[in-house]
């Protein structure tokens, strides 16, 4: 008996397939899937290659789903000197029946990307205001320029104020999406000129000390800390989560181990789930609010899931043979 075929996605063919889908919808889902239960994951595997890069392997099944997905990313930051990107990934879906591969998704990082910025997207609907009149980008990599395009899509910004330690590379990344998204973005050198009197904050290094200081920012901020997913990474000061009125993070437990969370131990046990502030969001707050994020295997899967419907139903992507 002849195993099913096997459908192989590249970049290409997941762009196509995500092009009109609900990505926001699909990560909303697995944030409160994860928040509720509802999710079968062993947790995320890491390795460190010091200066070189490092990858991550995670994995979940959604109840209900009838998939399940495993996903490898990595970050490697020689790379470019190599002529190579910097990120590079893959994700296999399998079936919750029968256990056999039903896609291989070689996206390159793509969907982590996609995922990570509907997740900062999704914080900032909950947390910020409807216009935001000032917007701080702490970082200017791959990252920094998918959460920013995300967010312009679903809400209105004023000016969007982006550090680099870099400031050429600052400099580069306020052109090109002030030109993409038709926004007034400019450079700096100096994270706190990045943060103060902004209304949301999106930091997105790899930062191994923090860059971002409690009194730098303005009571009714939303923070939104991304880089943070390995032990030792940080990106902002603990006094900022102790100042903070709410703390959130996509996986408390998880962020409480890799995230911002492992440098501030004695403010864990007041952490919200993200899912649960998306089913119930709560009222307006007048302090500074603190999102880690450091990424699910739920969001994977569920991402994962919705490129692999839409190819099924878009016929894209190529038939492999299992014998």
């Amino acid at each position: 008996m002849s195993a099913p075929p096997v459908r192989l996605l590249r970049r290409a063919d997941v762009e196509r397939c995500l092009d009109g889908a609900d990505v926001l919808g699909a990560v909303r889902e697995a944030l409160i899937a994860t928040a509720q239960g509802r999710v079968g994951s062993p947790g995320a595997m890491s390795f460190d290659f010091g200066e070189r890069g490092e990858a991550h392997v995670k994995g979940a099944y959604l109840e209900g789903v009838g998939e399940w997905t495993v996903k490898l990313a990595t970050g490697f930051y020689a790379n470019p000197s190599r002529g190579l990107p910097t990120a590079s990934g893959m994700s296999l879906v399998s079936s919750a029946e029968t256990g056999a591969p039903k896609a291989i998704i070689l996206d390159g990082g793509y969907l982590t990307d996609v995922r990570t910025a509907a997740a900062g997207t999704l914080a900032i609907e909950a947390l910020a205001p409807a216009e935001l009149e000032r917007v701080g980008v702490v970082g200017c990599g791959i990252q920094a320029r998918v959460q920013l395009e995300s967010l312009a899509g679903r809400r209105r910004l004023g000016r969007v104020v982006a550090f680099g330690r870099d400031l050429g590379r600052a400099e580069r990344y306020a052109a090109e999406m002030a030109e993409r998204l038709g926004l007034d973005v400019v450079a700096t050198d100096e994270p706190r000129a990045a943060v103060e009197g902004a209304e949301a904050i999106l930091t997105v290094t790899p930062s191994q000390r923090f860059l971002v200081e409690a009194g730098w920012l303005d009571e009714g901020a939303t923070v939104v800390a991304v880089g943070a997913d390995m032990p030792g990474k940080q990106e902002l000061q603990p006094q900022l989560l102790e100042r903070a009125e709410l703390l959130v993070a996509d996986d408390p437990a998880q962020a409480a181990s890799v995230g911002e969370l492992q440098h501030t131990p004695a403010q864990r046990d007041r952490v919200r789930a993200l899912g649960e502030i998306l089913a119930a969001p709560p009222a307006r707050r007048r302090g500074i609010a603190v999102v880690d994020l450091t990424g699910l295997g739920a969001e994977d899967a569920a991402i994962a899931t919705l490129v692999v419907d839409r190819a099924v139903e878009l016929d894209v992507g190529e038939t492999l043979a299992v014998d």
